[in-house]
Parts: structure tokens; sequence; C-alpha cells
């Protein structure tokens, strides 16, 4: 015999089935038409390879068409954003789904950037409208084609359309090997065994370059108001950056030459710190710089 409580259990979950049933909420798609879209409209999702390459468009338009208006209810971007994720994803594949109500926004962008082998594909969410205009999202966007497999960091078309550089060729020796790290008039020259570094005037929040390519290797907070970024380079080189007030990279980000990676801070008058280093042993920064 049935129990009263598990009696109105049965009952509840019939009245919610026929209500969904109702309002058309999770009606079971007709099995005919394709076991994948079936799996993928009962939220068992066949992987972000259906909408980047395993479903045909004619597949995506169906499986679309038999989800109707609850398209966007039930899944949002998501289609888009498996699909954006994957490698060899086509533009006209990416076009299908926005024509189909699919969004574009920054996140897609860095998906691209970090996986994506085909520059086109970059090009194609920049002209949809994802906002880069910070630099904050400069340097992620650039930094997710850095680690980008299929090397379209060597792209200087596309590095250029992120605010990259259009060159990342190293210079060669010593002398002018290191573009300036701000634009400004040193103030305190360095002096053999007397100073560590060079000061660089320049207003607060004026932008701090990575005078070369390299990586994040530290930052520190040398109080409330001043912080240090230090970058690690080829040949144990070692960068260092003080004085600093706003910090827009991250420890073991890489970083290519002339990004910004912060701003100069609060001062009387303000200005930039900047050591060379290889190792322990401190080296003259206007060598570097001529």
């Amino acid at each position: 015999m049935i129990s009263f409580f598990r009696f109105i259990l049965i009952i509840a979950f019939t009245t919610m089935g026929s209500l969904s049933s109702a309002e058309g909420l999770m009606t079971p798609l007709p099995s005919t038409g394709g076991e994948l879209c079936n799996k993928w409209y009962n939220g068992k999702l066949a992987g972000f390879q259906f909408w980047g390459r395993k479903a045909s468009d004619d597949e995506v338009i169906e499986c679309v068409g038999k989800v109707g208006v609850n398209f966007s209810d039930l899944y949002g971007n998501k289609p888009f954003d498996h699909a954006v994720a994957y490698p060899h994803v086509t533009v006209s594949r990416l076009a299908l789904l926005r024509s189909l109500g699919a969004n574009v926004d920054f996140s897609n962008l860095i998906s691209a950037a970090a996986g994506s082998s085909k520059p086109e594909v970059i090009f194609y969410l920049l002209a949809e409208g994802v906002d880069i205009s910070s630099q904050k999202k400069q340097n992620d966007a650039l930094n997710a084609l850095i680690r980008n497999r299929f090397d379209l960091w060597k792209n200087e078309e596309l590095r250029v359309a992120l605010g990259g550089p259009k060159s990342i060729d190293q210079s060669v020796g010593n002398d002018g090997r290191f573009a300036h790290p701000v634009n400004g008039k040193i103030t305190r020259e360095y002096i053999k065994n007397e100073t560590e570094g060079v000061d660089i005037s320049a207003p607060e929040g004026s932008p701090v370059f990575a005078a070369e390519t390299g990586t994040v290797a530290a930052i520190t907070a040398e109080n409330q108001d001043s912080s240090i970024i230090i970058l690690r380079h080829e040949e144990k080189l070692l960068t260092v950056y003080g004085g600093l007030g706003a910090i827009i990279v991250k420890e073991r980000e890489q970083v290519f030459r002339g990004q910004v990676i912060g701003t100069v801070g609060p001062g009387n008058p303000s200005f930039l710190h900047f050591q060379v280093r290889k190792g322990f042993k401190v080296l003259d920064p206007q060598e570097f710089l001529k």
C-alpha cells in the first residue's frame, strides 16, 4: 500500500510534469531527428565540439528549431561560448550561432585568443563589438594570445588589433636593448656603488611599460601607496619598477616589450624608479636605454 507521504510526492511530481509539458519548457524532443539533439536538449551537452565541429550547420539549425522559443531561456550563450573555445571553429559557424540569438562578450575573445587556430575568428569577434577599450582588457587579451599554442602571437596584424606592439623582435646586445619604461626625464642617474638604478620623473598615473618581453617574477607592496614589479628576461636579466600606483599584471604572467604593466604612483615629485639586474648584480640601466 502506498504511504500517504509517497502518494503526495507522486501527485506533486505528476503535477509539475504536466505543467512543464503544458508550458513547453521541458517537453522531451521526439526521437526522430538525431539522438545528439535529444541529448543536448535534455541537458546532457554533447560537448563544445557539437557546436564547433561535430554537427553540420543544418543539424545546428534543426536542433535550435526543436528547442524553439526556449533556446535562450534554457541555454543562454553556452552554444557560442562552447564553439568559440574550439580550436578549429570557423567564422561561418560563429556567424550562424550569432544569427540564432547568441551574444558576444569579452570572455569569448579571451577563449578565442588562447585557443583558436584562426586569426579571422578573433577579427570576427572584434567586428561584432567585443570591447577592448581599457588597458586591462587589452593586456588580458594579449596575455591570452601569448599562450596560444598555434603561435597566433606572431601575427603582427592581430597583435596590433589587440593593442600590442608592431614588432616583437628583441634587440641584440645591451645598448638600446630595452624600451624606456616611462615617458619622462631621468632626474637621478645611476652611479656605481652609490645608487641601484635611475629615477625617471613622470606625472602620477602615467603608464609604465615593460622594458622587454619577459615574465612577471614578483610583485611587492612597499607601503600603502607604492609597489614594485620585477620582470624576468632572457640571459637571467631582471628589470625592477618601483614607485608604482596601479598594477595591471599578475605574477607568472608573460608580458611583451612595451606592454603597460602599471602606473606611476603618487609623490612630490612623482617618479618611476628603474633598475636592471643580473641576479644580485646591479647593472647600469642607462646602458640598456641608450
